[in-house]
């Protein structure tokens, strides 16, 4: 018939809802690891450059 019942589509919107923003959080979780490895990195290469590489 084609037809769905209110709740059942309102729940559905939810459920999308709700999974946007876990990509959201996700891609900001991931962001922030791949900027705190850069500057781990860079912090890692002063330290070598100040000290010298042991």
């Amino acid at each position: 018939e084609g037809r769905l019942d209110r709740d059942r589509l309102a729940n559905y919107f939810k459920l999308h809802a709700e999974a946007a923003e876990a990509g959201d959080r996700l891609a900001q979780r991931l962001a922030s690891k791949a900027h705190a490895r850069v500057l781990t990195k860079a912090l890692n290469k002063r330290v070598k450059e100040k000290h010298g590489a042991d």
